[in-house]
């Protein structure tokens, strides 16, 4: 039996290493620059995958959390404080039965067409009406919803919330 032992001289070890070594931190550097948002483009990492394209037929945390980051609602809650604060809601009154909403102006979509009242009276039929909407029980006191102007939403409830 013959051994051939392979010889790799120091010089070429050195040179090798030093490439690979450079090509380690380029490439980190590369991959932070490629995950970078953009005006064209916005890369979002999650580890979990949404069960369905349809916004309404979720009903799990983490998909409210993705579908949190692309439709924005009317109200959000800061647990910390303990208070509600407007999103796309700039006021809210209540009065008896009847919420008066009002809307943010100059609010637009991803299309540049503007965010009315009639949009949130959309969506919340939807999520009230759509058979395969998993949201349709938190909207089951709402007796009607209405636009009353661009920026206003009046929300009829079978009985007063508070």
């Amino acid at each position: 039996m013959s051994s051939k032992r392979s010889h790799i001289s120091r010089r070429d070890f050195l040179k090798q290493s030093t490439i690979a070594g450079f090509g380690a931190l380029a490439s980190t550097g590369l991959a932070k620059f490629s995950y970078a948002a953009s005006k064209e483009r916005l890369t979002a990492l999650s580890s979990i995958g949404l069960d369905t394209l349809h916004p309404y037929a979720h009903s799990s945390s983490p998909q409210y959390g993705i579908w949190h980051n692309i439709i924005e609602p009317l109200v959000e809650v800061d647990y910390a404080k303990k208070i509600y604060y407007g999103v796309l809601a700039e006021s809210w009154e209540y009065q008896g039965k009847r919420w008066v909403i009002k809307l943010r102006k100059n609010v637009r979509f991803h299309d540049s067409s503007p965010f009315t009242a009639k949009d949130v009276v959309y969506s919340i039929n939807r999520m009230k009406n759509d058979k395969e909407s998993l949201q349709k029980e938190n909207f089951r006191d709402f007796v009607e919803v209405q636009a009353a102007d661009d920026h206003t939403v009046i929300i009829t409830t079978e009985q007063p919330w508070f």
